[in-house]
């Protein structure tokens, strides 16, 4: 074995089972690239504010690459350990089953092996997916880690391993590849769906591609220049203006034979195309900080290329120097870059690159993504206090929860308060756990030292779901001012009273929405008192269930029985406003009566003191 080296992943099999409904023998026997594969589902989803309650029974795909076996090799090989687990455990269609499983994805699940370009081809089949219908939004990307030793010494026998563990590219010092341990997820769905939805948009994918080497070369793990090129021709002079590229993310694994024929393709078709952009074409590879993580190799230079793009900065491509140049970059019309560099935008596409990613047995994938212009935020009303919810599955979980936000927060400079708080409420899944914590906050600050008091104090889980009930009051209990800051900051809630009121106006020209803003306290009269508490109440509730609140019950007095009728879905809308317009204009014609109240006396005390009224009440 040329080298004990690698890129290897910390702690990769620490593995919270009880999270995904898995039972510690079942995950005793799963491969940890499993493992990795659900946890970075889960992270992808929530950095996407995609509540996987929200995606449960959703047509969505799953497309994974996949090539190591390690663990299969290792269970294989322990004939006294075998159980009814094993089948599941290291099968390579479960990897991609297992997340179609937890999550209750129903599009297509594939595992998909074309080795190093496993995880761009996942991309591709994902995309075109998603434009067939078969899913509506695709989860795809890539695993790989390292068990066992076997490959090492078959790559070590090929000389395809370098014998330091590092991947060198474009540089003349490159001895082979350096292995390395990774997973990527991405989540791709169509741009208008993502817009409508809110999403949290990386990129766009522009277009994609894959071909094969066939016989073009020998042996077969032999790269193919004229395949390559015929691959990046197909996008190239076809769908994408090559002066549109800014950056080339390479396949660059590091190899003599790897590396000049990957630049020769890209120089022939892209750096010396681009009639409109001189400039030599900047390439680079992420191989030379990570290692080559082969079936992740492909989502790992993805994802290298969205972080660019979003930081606005081009980061340098390890290992390498112009001295040590493998290739003539001046000559093909590229430049590797050596340091730091802004990444400017141009055009009206703004930052756009390629990613290549091949695979040892000739299967090629290229894609093309740009970057999103973000739209101008919207000036959003800004509430004097917000809600910021933490939920876990578990004491220690929430803990650990309530810890990395608060450190999150310190690190960040551009943190915004109330962006936060949406996001904590409203894109994260809090059905599932047991375990949770609100703060009702002003501020950071606030947010910053209400955290840092929950670390030191036991969350407790909740037992069972509250069983809610909604209580709707009768006249006395209106206020001057009533609601008139949900009316400015919740737009649920004001476009549920100004629904209202314009049915009441098919009655009478009362105003509710001017009656709150400019404070109307004069709760005598029926005819708008009783509306205006009709209305509140069905808009809180409205507001109520936006957030999620749903009861189990609803009961009313008075005023309150006809808000409850129709929130319980007795009465419609149009119904309950006539009918309180009309209760409360029949009431408005007999005022100035008188109510009795009775104290907590025996039924035979109140019947005798009764008596004298008989027939006159």
């Amino acid at each position: 074995m040329r080298t004990k080296r690698a890129s290897l992943i910390e702690g990769f099999n620490l593995f919270d089972y009880k999270l995904f409904g898995i039972n510690e023998t079942e995950a005793n026997c799963m491969d940890p690239q499993h493992k990795l594969l659900l946890e970075c589902t889960y992270k992808a989803l929530e950095n996407a504010g995609m509540p996987k309650e929200d995606l449960s029974g959703s047509k969505t795909g799953v497309f994974i690459g996949l090539m190591n076996r390690d663990f299969e090799a290792i269970m294989n090989n322990s004939a006294n350990r075998i159980s009814h687990y094993n089948g599941t455990g290291t099968a390579m269609s479960i990897a991609a089953n297992r997340i179609s499983f937890t999550f209750n994805f129903t599009g297509p699940s594939l595992a998909i092996d074309t080795a190093c370009s496993s995880s761009l081809v996942a991309l591709h089949y994902a995309s075109q997916a998603i434009k067939q219908g078969d899913c509506e939004m695709a989860v795809c990307g890539g695993v790989s880690c390292i068990i066992e030793p076997r490959v090492n010494v078959a790559l070590s026998k090929a000389k395809m391993i370098s014998p330091d563990g590092m991947c060198k590219p474009f540089s003349k010092k490159a001895n082979g590849y350096g292995r390395g341990e990774g997973c990527g997820i991405l989540l791709l769905k169509p741009l208008a769906k993502a817009l409508k939805d809110n999403d949290q948009i990386w990129g766009v994918l522009v277009h994609s591609a894959i071909n094969q080497d066939g016989r073009s070369v020998t042996p077969i793990t032999r790269p193919s220049q004229t395949q390559q090129e015929e691959l990046l021709k197909w996008i190239y002079h076809r769908y994408v203006d090559p002066s549109q590229i800014q950056y080339m993310e390479a396949h660059g694994t590091g190899t003599p034979a790897g590396d000049p024929t990957e630049a020769g393709s890209i120089s022939h078709i892209v750096g010396q195309s681009r009639t409109s952009n001189p400039d030599p074409l900047i390439i680079g590879s992420v191989k030379g900080n990570v290692g080559h993580t082969e079936s992740a190799a492909g989502a790992a230079g993805l994802i290298k290329v969205l972080l660019m793009m979003h930081h606005g900065k081009i980061v340098p491509s390890l290992h390498y120097t112009e001295e040590d140049s493998s290739i003539n970059a001046k000559a093909l019309n590229l430049r590797i870059p050596t340091s730091v560099e802004n990444w400017e935008k141009r055009g009206e596409m703004g930052r756009m690159a390629g990613v290549n990613s091949f695979g040892f047995g000739g299967t090629n994938a290229h894609a093309v993504v740009r970057q999103y212009k973000q739209l101008a935020r919207l000036n959003c009303a800004q509430k004097p206090l917000e809600i910021f919810v933490l939920s876990a599955a578990s004491q220690k979980s929430i803990q650990m929860m309530i810890k990395d936000t608060s450190h999150q927060i310190n690190q960040s400079d551009d943190t915004a308060f109330h962006s936060l708080a949406y996001t904590s409420a409203c894109r994260r899944s809090h059905a599932s756990y047991r375990y949770r914590k609100a703060f009702v906050v002003s501020s950071l600050n606030h947010l910053q030292q209400q955290l840092k008091s929950a670390t030191v104090t036991d969350v407790a889980r909740i037992k069972t779901s509250p069983k809610i009930v909604f209580v709707f009051c009768g006249n006395g209990v209106a206020y001057r001012g009533m609601c008139k800051l949900l009316i400015h900051t919740e737009p649920v809630f004001r476009t549920q009273i100004e629904e209202i009121e314009k049915i009441l106006q098919l009655h009478t020209p009362i105003n509710l929405i001017d009656l709150i803003e400019n404070d109307y306290d004069d709760f005598t009269k029926p005819e708008i008192a009783q509306p205006l508490l009709f209305a509140v109440q069905v808009a809180m509730v409205s507001l109520l269930g936006f957030w999620g609140i749903q009861a189990n019950l609803m009961i009313g007095h008075s005023v309150g029985e006809v808000a409850a009728a129709h929130c319980a879905g007795t009465l419609s809308l149009h119904d309950a406003v006539k009918v309180i317009y009309y209760r409360s204009v029949l009431q408005s014609t007999v005022t100035g009566g008188r109510m009795l109240a009775v104290s907590n006396l025996p039924v035979s005390n109140v019947s005798d003191r009764l008596v004298p009224y008989s027939g006159r009440l």
